[in-house]
């Protein structure tokens, strides 16, 4: 899908203030537009490949990507046979 995910994307056109939502308030009206969109998953990886903490992007909130990053941590040292836990300091 490359870049142009972002033109294609349910959200083109919509107040970015939505996706933005403050502490405590509810993310369902950002997700309600992300879902069915065909650019979600490209929208989900690029806010994990950039690292992106705040915001709704693809569907994820930023609780939701943090979790999907340590998860992929995991699997990558398990995939390399380290151990998936960092070892305690001495």
């Amino acid at each position: 899908m490359g870049d142009d995910w972002r033109s294609s994307a349910n959200c083109a056109g919509v107040s970015v203030e939505l996706f933005f939502p403050g502490r405590g308030e509810s993310t369902e009206a950002a997700k309600d537009v992300c879902r069915g969109c065909e650019a979600r998953e490209a929208c989900a990886e690029y806010a994990l490949g950039e690292g992106i903490q705040h915001g709704i992007f693809g569907g994820l909130s930023e609780l939701e990507r943090q979790r999907i990053r340590r998860q992929r941590v995991l699997e990558a040292r398990k995939a390399a046979g380290a151990c998936p836990l960092p070892s305690p300091l001495p």
